[in-house]
């Protein structure tokens, strides 16, 4: 039997940073084997979300001319607000039998189930290790591409490397060990502590087997996430369950016909609504207005930042935070040509932002037209984007500026990625920032906040909040975070989605 250590980590990582996107969520098991399968064994594991099964993962272990290949395939299906989203994953890695990297392939494909959008919401990394230990990494889709060389981190291991590390240290309870773990997709090492546990009988689906329990710890993005892992005598991991965003997920080992039976329609975007204490629709033009934040268990760590448009009080076991949008029309140099760091950051391209694209660079123009000023130029930016994408659904899992360029599709997280990459394409400093948004209707709901996604800009030295989406930012968004667009950097809202309640409203005249 064979569970795929590192491509499991990796499908985990990427998945739930994209629920933290507003889009997915993944499975978050830690798998690791020691018995090489035959060639073409495929082994299979159920994905449950709150006892639902949403996917499946099948992974195999090929050992050939000295070299492992391990391959690890991940289908999901989830719905928002009654479109059904299939995320498919697939993360293939070669390494020496002795776990020196060589290379490794990640793609990912998002979209409405059962509907071809072609290259829309599918990227991929191909990278390749030389023996000097230099890593040089391809990502997007052609003719959309980035490359670069770095040296590969001191002690960064893959799949079979993971393996090996795993077999070393052994199953005796109270062992414990950090793994340097090489994510494929993230481009980068997640430190990984193994703590192992006791034996106890677990439920394997109706089978109850005596298992070894091992945690692993994830860090990544200045936050934390712990899978609880189930592992038998030769290190394969039969069930792993993590909560996360205010719900379970287990990964469970499992036949081939389970695995591929039927999914269950679980609402992804009705669990994390909130709904809001009293009603907000006529509270866009005030000042400023007060969220009483509640976490929702002892456990609970609420996580807000402070920004140029909302401040952070915490106190009696709450956050509140207040928003109040920076009113801002004119000004601002364009193109930037300060000496911030955070802003010349915020003017590169990036996996998502492809602001160097000739046809984003097009697009720029035309939106900014004769607006001189950063300000200006933004908020023209803000409104082309909003005409721009015609076709506004959520059939698409989250696409990259230059195919929204092409295919004027897309949901809030398309419009923000498409308007910030415009801006960077015009010397603008710009991010896409997730959090919550008010919505009076929501489906059958009212009055309620939901995820969301938009963009601020950098002008005269503040961040100014806009929503190309919407009918601009103002003090019905929550911000839990700001980024390149690129998933990953969201990864830090799992532990903070899901994990509260707004409990009180105060709305400044």
């Amino acid at each position: 039997m064979f569970r795929c250590f590192e491509s499991e980590i990796n499908m985990t990582k990427r998945t739930i940073a994209l629920a933290a996107a507003l889009l997915l969520l993944g499975s978050p098991a830690l798998a690791q084997a020691t018995k090489p399968a035959d060639k073409g064994s495929v082994e299979y594991m159920a994905v449950l979300l709150d006892g639902q099964k949403i996917g499946h993962v099948q992974s195999q272990r090929i050992v050939e001319n000295g070299n492992v290949e391990s391959r690890t395939l991940t289908n999901m299906t989830i719905s928002r607000m009654g479109t059904s989203l299939t995320i498919t994953q697939t993360v293939s890695c070669v390494e020496t039998t002795a776990g020196r990297p060589i290379s490794f392939v990640a793609t990912m494909e998002m979209g409405q189930a059962g509907k071809s959008l072609g290259k829309l919401g599918t990227q991929s990394v191909h990278g390749m290790i030389d023996r000097n230990g230099r890593a040089i990494v391809t990502t997007g889709q052609p003719p959309s591409t980035q490359s670069r060389t770095f040296a590969w981190p001191n002690g960064a291991v893959l799949a079979e490397g993971q393996r090996l590390t795993m077999v070393k240290h052994g199953l005796a309870k109270g062992t414990t060990y950090t793994i340097a773990a090489f994510d494929p997709t993230m481009q980068s090492v997640t430190p990984t502590q193994i703590v192992v546990g006791d034996r106890e009988p677990v439920d394997l689906l109706g089978r109850v087997v005596t298992l070894t329990k091992v945690t692993a710890t994830l860090t990544a993005a200045g936050s934390t996430v712990t899978a609880t892992n189930y592992v038998d005598d030769d290190f394969n991991t039969l069930k792993s369950v993590m909560p996360m965003i205010g719900m379970n997920v287990q990964m469970v080992a499992c036949d081939k016909a389970f695995a591929l039976s039927k999914n269950q329609t679980v609402d992804f975007m009705a669990k994390l609504a909130l709904t809001s204490p009293v009603p907000l629709d006529k509270a866009a033009k005030v000042s400023a207005v007060s969220y009483r934040l509640k976490a929702s268990s002892p456990e609970a760590k609420l996580k807000v930042p402070a920004t140029d448009n909302q401040s952070v009080k915490t106190g009696d076991g709450a956050v509140t935070v207040t928003v109040r949008p920076l009113r801002v029309v004119k000004g601002g140099a364009m193109p930037y040509r300060g000496t911030d760091q955070a802003a010349l950051d915020a003017l590169k391209p990036t996996e998502y932002l492809q602001c160097n694209e000739p046809k984003v660079k097009a697009l720029a123009r035309k939106a900014v037209g004769k607006a001189g000023d950063a300000a200006s130029a933004a908020r023209n930016i803000e409104q082309y984007v909003r005409a721009y994408i015609k076709k506004k659904d959520l059939s698409v899992g989250y696409a990259t500026a230059a195919e929204v360029v092409d295919s004027r599709q897309g949901d809030c997280t398309e419009h923000a990625v498409l308007a910030a990459a415009l801006c960077r394409a015009s010397g603008i400093p710009a991010r896409v920032a997730v959090g919550l948004g008010y919505m009076p209707v929501m489906g059958k709901m009212r009055d309620v906040f939901a995820p969301h996604a938009w963009f601020c800009v950098l002008v005269d030295g503040k961040w100014i909040g806009m929503d190309a989406a919407l009918d601009g930012f103002d003090t019905r968004h929550i911000t839990l975070a700001e980024s390149d667009g690129n998933p990953e950097d969201f990864f830090g809202l799992i532990g903070t989605l899901g994990y509260f309640t707004i409990d009180a409203v105060t709305i400044s005249k």
